[in-house]
């Protein structure tokens, strides 16, 4: 709960001063994610959508996230930092790390709800695909129970990423996408020792 409280009052001023926050820091088993679709050829191509992301990323958040902003402007740039206004009283600090033409990584910092990163990517070739990939852990016992077992933080995290992805696909294609295009892979790697030591005071 302290997390909740510390997420809701995180404000751009405060990011200088976070922590990095990878998953090794959070508890819970590792929620690994990847959604893609294949985006069809059209007179925008990909890699200029990309570019397009990387310079105004609210332009393509969906429409149910709150503004990103930061400090500076919004270009993602290695080293960038920026508070994603997730759904319901959180926010999301991150770092942007890792950036290419083709790829760039958030990485949770301090008071996010969730521990680890998530990247985004273009694949080109004869097919051309648009993925957004995460590892993560929950980062406090609120968002644990929350995520595992009413599956609202679930579901919610599930709709903010197929939205980006059929935001980018209209952006590309002209047309809207279908969440049945979106492809979705889901792994979980379970470590009782991680989630043991946190649950003992709850049965107190």
């Amino acid at each position: 709960m302290l997390t909740f409280i510390k997420s809701f009052f995180t404000s751009v001023i405060d990011l200088e001063n976070l922590d990095y926050q990878p998953a090794e820091k959070g508890f819970g088993p590792l929620i690994i994610k990847t959604f893609y679709i294949e985006v069809p050829p059209s007179e925008v191509s990909i890699s200029e959508a990309f570019g397009k992301l990387k310079k105004n990323i609210n332009k393509f958040r969906p429409v149910f996230v709150g503004k990103i902003r930061s400090a500076d402007e919004i270009k993602l740039e290695n080293g960038r930092r920026m508070i994603l206004k997730l759904v319901g009283p959180y926010n999301g600090p991150v770092e942007v790390q890792n950036v290419t033409d083709k790829s760039f990584k958030l990485v949770t910092l301090d008071n996010h709800p969730e521990a680890g990163f998530i990247e985004f990517s273009i694949i080109e070739g004869q097919r051309n695909y648009f993925k957004i990939h995460s590892e993560v852990r929950a980062n406090e016992i609120f968002f644990y129970i929350s995520y595992h077992y009413f599956k609202i933080a679930s579901l919610v995290q599930d709709r903010i990423s197929i939205g980006f992805i059929k935001k980018f696909y209209q952006y590309v294609t002209g047309s809207k996408a279908h969440t049945s295009q979106v492809c979705i892979s889901k792994k979980i790697i379970r470590d009782k020792k991680r989630i043991q030591p946190r649950l003992k005071y709850l049965k107190q």
